[in-house]
């Protein structure tokens, strides 16, 4: 050990001495020479220094693993991170095996912080910038309040027009990672328009038309409600179509490659292109008119089923997770509730599972079978109408008025809050008035 130890000690006195000798050297060199011979003498110098720095940086990291203190970590990590600091313009390499050995070390709150620290050193654009591994640095631009229009020719990070409720053109020939439109009166988007990373068009309620051949990492178009079809050639990871109720069909060459596809309440598709995955989630939820599912697809982590039109899973497709609107359950409370029971839904610990099993078995016949307790009872113009209440354990109580409509003489079963006393407070409720006294409707429909 202690050969070991006077061994390591000559190594680090041979080291300063060059650090030393080097110095010396660009100091003359300052006085005596050219340029050339002074760029030189520098990167000598520099490489001296980075040994030096290496040799103390493993004598700090043996005494921390030997001694097992969190200070003597925190001095390497700390020697790393500035080392770093240091040597990312000029050895990129070394400067990830760094990173890669701070992440290494022991767990701790100091330990993630400096993995943090590190991070942000080498993904520095201007240091991926002089390693070639970008092109150039790109600016974000977030447009005024007041802008329609966002002018051509444009070369940013990031374009947001969130702000810009407005915003009516997007120019020509833009290059971005990410486009963020949310909100805006945009009615459609050229071709000429490249988006790397994210594309946010959620909420542009006249658009009508997105860039053929779009590939992009993301897309997010929630509640676009006049767009009534996607491109052909579009190439995503994620897609997000939630709340598009007027698309009509997905492009047959539409490719989603391992990420997730959202149709949740897009009432009017009736299927899926085959060839579209593979998926790693589907949300169907509110699809009335999907009844089937390609016979190709393959989906590997779960679909959500909650309102859509599929009777079965497919067979190909059998031991998926299933969700019911986000909610996990299983085949048989999505596809088959007529064998469940008042006692198993009772039973169910998770409460919403619990309301899920409830929602599939159906309320009106939940509330017979359970022996509901009667509240309150009274009559209006459609007929006489019930405040009905059951304990469930680990939830709040479930309230329900059961109502009759005067037009068509169907029974409905309302869920209402169990701060609810009487039928009239509880329907008042359902129309939205949180005082019974100013719901007053001469005709209810």
């Amino acid at each position: 050990m202690a050969n070991s130890d006077g061994g390591a000690a000559n190594e680090r006195a041979r080291l300063e001495t060059t650090v030393a000798e080097r110095q010396a050297e660009l100091a003359r060199l300052s006085r005596e020479t050219a340029p050339q011979e002074w760029a030189s003498a520098q990167v000598g110098l520099g490489r001296a220094l980075i040994a030096l720095a290496e040799k103390l940086r493993a004598e700090i990291k043996a005494v921390a693993g030997t001694r097992k203190e969190d200070e003597a970590w925190r001095a390497w990590m700390d020697a790393a991170v500035n080392a770093i600091k240091e040597i990312r313009f000029t050895d990129y390499a070394e400067a990830r095996s760094l990173l890669a050995a701070i992440g290494a070390a022991p767990t701790s709150y100091r330990q993630k912080r400096a993995v943090a620290a590190a991070r942000n050193l080498i993904e520095d654009p201007k240091v991926k910038l002089a390693h070639g591994i970008i092109k150039e640095i790109l600016e974000p631009l977030t447009l005024d309040p007041q802008a329609k229009n966002t002018g051509s020719g444009l070369r940013v990070s990031r374009l947001d027009g969130s702000k810009s409720p407005n915003l009516q053109t997007v120019g020509r020939d833009i290059y971005c990672r990410e486009m963020i439109l949310t909100g805006t009166a945009i009615e459609e988007l050229r071709d000429d328009i490249q988006v790397e990373q994210r594309l946010d068009v959620s909420q542009c309620r006249r658009l009508r038309r997105l860039p053929k051949n779009l590939k992009v990492g993301q897309l997010v178009a929630q509640e676009c409600t006049a767009l009534e079809a996607l491109p052909s050639g579009l190439k995503v990871s994620y897609l997000d179509l939630a709340g598009c109720t007027a698309l009509k069909a997905l492009p047959a060459d539409l490719i989603i490659r391992h990420g997730r596809l959202s149709l949740r309440s897009c009432e009017r598709l009736t299927a899926l292109p085959a060839g579209i995955g593979p998926l790693a989630q589907l949300d169907l939820s509110g699809c009335l008119n999907i009844t089937a599912l390609p016979p190709d697809l393959v989906v590997t982590a779960w679909i959500d089923v909650g309102g859509s039109g599929l009777k079965a899973m497919p067979a190909h497709l059998a031991g998926i997770a299933i969700r019911w609107r986000g909610v996990r359950i299983d085949e048989r409370i999505a596809f088959r509730a007529e064998t469940l029971d008042v006692h198993e839904i009772l039973a169910e610990p998770n409460a919403e599972r619990r309301r899920v099993m409830m929602e599939r078995f159906g309320l009106d016949r939940f509330m017979s079978e359970a022996q509901a307790q009667v509240l309150d009872q009274d009559r209006d113009l459609g007929g006489p109408r019930r405040l009905l209440r059951i304990e469930l354990p680990g939830d709040e109580p479930l309230l329900c008025v059961s109502v009759i409509c005067p037009s068509t003489h169907r029974q409905f079963m309302l869920r209402v809050p169990p701060t609810m006393t009487t039928c009239r407070q509880a329907v008042a409720w359902t129309a939205g008035f949180d005082d019974p006294d100013a719901y007053n409707p001469a005709i209810e429909t």
